[in-house]
Formats: structure tokens, sequence, C-alpha cells
């Protein structure tokens, strides 16, 4: 949406002000392991090094929200969050991210969703702030940058409707990589784009306990 899709401060003060340390804790029971890229491990490009360009501290989330134009979040519209599903847990990750951003004075209003009803929302482009989740086709870089090209704009995968031609430009440049090295340097640059934009607020990898 144009409110969050234009006011990068906007969503730097959302970046910081949610404890996703406490979320992998309340809803993972502390297994997730919490996200410092934009690839999960085990794709090529991830780097166990990279740290993500925000962190938890409310007092910059504020500071942020001064430079968005909403001191303490006056002026502000309510913000629409939506849930991937409308079981108890689900209403109580909207409400926790709720109770996170109305502490510097963002308002949120959470959207509970059957799957399939939020699936239809992301493909015809009605979402405005979101909890989303992808589980890889295939364990390779391509199948992250795919989600936010120009051209995957809803109904394609890309929902967030993402623009940026340099990740554009790069994403093209992956299919005549011809080697590691080459590929691991058009993901960084990528991770660069995407850690200066903001378009996604990274939380965790999954992980599952399977005793057999």
């Amino acid at each position: 949406t144009p409110l969050l899709g234009k006011n990068l401060n906007l969503r730097k003060a959302i970046a910081h002000a949610v404890n996703i340390d406490e979320y992998i804790k309340n809803f993972t029971n502390n297994i997730a392991l919490k996200a410092n890229s934009i690839y999960p491990p085990g794709v090529h490009g991830y780097d166990p090094a990279n740290q993500l360009s925000f962190k938890y501290d409310p007092k910059i989330a504020k500071e942020f929200l001064i430079k968005a134009g909403f001191p303490g979040g006056k002026g502000l519209p309510e913000i629409n969050y939506d849930v991937r599903g409308s079981s108890t847990v689900s209403r109580q990750m909207g409400e926790f991210i709720q109770q996170e951003l109305g502490k510097i004075g963002i308002k949120i209003k959470v959207n509970l969703n059957s799957f399939p009803g939020f699936l239809n929302k992301a493909k015809t482009g009605q979402l405005e702030m979101w909890q989303g989740g992808w589980a890889m086709d295939y364990p390779d870089p391509e199948n992250v940058i795919q989600l936010l090209i120009s051209k995957n704009h809803p109904p394609g995968p890309n929902s967030s409707s993402y623009s940026n031609p340099k990740v554009d430009k790069l994403y093209n440049e992956l299919f005549s990589a011809e080697d590691k090295f080459e590929i691991f340097k058009i993901t960084k640059k990528v991770e660069e784009e995407i850690a200066k934009d903001l378009p996604w607020i990274m939380q965790f990898y999954s992980r599952n306990y399977i005793l057999h």
C-alpha cells in the first residue's frame, strides 16, 4: 500500500519495534532459528555472518516513527495486519505484533483469514501488512529472489509488489552466472538492496525435531 510502500522510515520503525526473540519463544518453543538473511541456511548465498539491518530497539523505532512523520503514532492511520489462519494461535500471533507496535504508537487491526482466503488476498494485492512464509520449491537462491522481482507482482508470487530495477537486473544475471563465486556476489548485492528497502522484515527459519 502507498502508506507502507512509500515510507521507508515507517518500515524501519516497525522493524525495530518487534521483539523477534520473544516471538520465537512464544510461538515456536524456541525451536525456530532467528533469521539473519533473506536466504535460509543450506541455500547458496546464505552467509552465517550476515546481519540484518535492524534489531529490536523501541527507542530507535520511535525515532524512525518521528522521521516517518508520525511522532508517537500521531496522524498515522490504523494498519491492517493479516495472518494466514483463523486459529487461536494465529490470533495470538497477530495480537503479539499488535501489542509490540502499540508500544510505540502504531495502531494495528488484526485480520484473521482462512488460508485460501489469505492466498486470494495475496494474489489480488489486497494485503497491507501481513505475516508471510515460504517453503522453498528447490534449494536455490533464485527461488527466494523471484519473490521480489517486478514481473512477479500479484497474481504472481511477489505479494509485496516490491519493485527495484537493480534487483530485477541481478535476478536476470543469475541465469548466466557461471560459477558459485559469481552467484554468491549476485546474491550478496540483492541482500544489500533488500536491507536498504526493507520490503520484508525477516523473523525466523522454521525447524522441526523428528524422532525416528
